[in-house]
């Protein structure tokens, strides 16, 4: 006669490995850090075990997207300034370089976002600098970012860039003002003169007259 060891009444117990364990969840998060494109933001993560009991929780951050299409954004800048463009925000350029790929096209002469205008411009880092600018460097850029896991377009931004003239324009405004208020041709000032002197001449000769008619009319009353 053979006895068999009783069967257990309730579900066996995990292995202690399995109690042990312990799950990561994003328990909040903040804002993105932009309103368009690939952003930064962070999360809180925290420990869970298999009991569900919440443990230790740290700081963790991560790239975001608040949509792929960022518009146009126009600047103007002074002939032999310096120009920089740049595609992607510091912070999320520094977070994760490997991960993406920026490619710039530019339409000379253009402010457009019509996109058959555009070429390569065979520069794939994520700011686009000149030491100076020149006539031939106005126009629009695009900048297009692609994820490398994805091989698809995730940002795409536009550039309207404006160079002005040094000897049309004075970029500085305190310039500008004094410029115009001594920019006065002489003729002009010698014209405002005679049209102030012959105003107040006429007024003179009216009050004059209206004063003579008075008289006579007084004279004729007696």
């Amino acid at each position: 006669l053979l006895l068999l060891p009783a069967a257990p009444s309730g579900p066996a117990p995990a292995p202690a490995e399995q109690r042990a364990a312990v799950a990561e969840v994003v328990a909040n998060t903040t804002a993105c850090s932009t309103t368009c494109g690939l952003g930064v933001w962070l999360e809180e993560v925290c420990g869970v075990s298999a009991n569900g009991k919440r443990g230790s929780c740290r700081l963790r951050r991560s790239r975001c997207l608040s949509g792929w299409s960022c518009g146009i954004a126009h600047l103007t800048v002074g002939e032999g300034e310096p120009l920089q463009l740049r595609c992607l925000p510091p912070d999320v350029a520094s977070f994760s370089s490997r991960a993406y790929r920026c490619s710039w096209r530019f339409a000379p002469g253009f402010i457009t976002t019509n996109d058959a205008l555009f070429r390569p411009l065979g520069r794939p880092e994520p700011v686009l600098a000149l030491s100076a600018a020149s006539e031939s460097d106005a126009g629009t850029y695009r900048c297009d970012v692609r994820l490398l896991k994805m091989l698809k377009v995730v940002q795409r931004s536009y550039f309207g860039v404006t160079v002005i003239r040094k000897d049309l324009v004075h970029l500085s405004f305190a310039n500008g003002t004094r410029g115009a208020a001594q920019g006065w041709p002489r003729w002009w000032q010698w014209e405002l003169l005679r049209v102030c002197a012959a105003g107040a001449g006429a007024g003179a000769l009216g009050g004059a007259l209206v004063i003579v008619a008075l008289r006579c009319l007084k004279v004729r009353g007696r």
